[in-house]
């Protein structure tokens, strides 16, 4: 493949970009771009676009699994284990056999767990702001 001018900028744009966000930040701008596999998938007939876009929402999922620590996280990172282990195991069905999966159903625990992530860095921004104004 190719690559243009727009390219190569796009791309430093992109890395630039992901370098300067919080972690906080990277991880919501993760689920979105998990959600937007899933939307590929869910919106093409095309088998191989499927796979490759659940394959691409795993491999998401999959990282967020890895970061977790249980012994930082404590209950809330067991109930995220499990979370994940249960979107790994649809996605990995999925990828096998999309015709079959329910990807309006990945489509929107993928949602869902996004906007709850959106949700926790917004608290986490407000109470970190209260926090420097006291």
């Amino acid at each position: 493949m190719m690559t243009t001018p727009t390219d190569a900028k796009i791309a430093a744009y992109t890395r630039t970009n992901m370098e300067t966000r919080s972690e906080p930040q990277l991880l919501v701008d993760l689920c979105a771009r998990a959600v937007v596999a899933a939307d590929t998938a869910r919106d093409t007939d095309d088998v191989t676009v499927q796979r490759a876009s659940l394959q691409r929402a795993r491999e998401i999922v999959a990282f967020l699994q890895d970061s977790l620590s249980v012994e930082v996280g404590g209950a809330v990172a067991v109930n995220l284990m499990r979370h994940y282990t249960f979107l790994n195991g649809k996605l990995i069905d999925a990828i096998s056999d999309p015709g079959a999966a329910d990807l309006a159903m990945i489509h929107g625990k993928l949602t869902e767990l996004r906007d709850t992530w959106r949700e926790a860095v917004e608290i986490f921004q407000d109470e970190e702001a209260n926090a420097g104004q006291e």
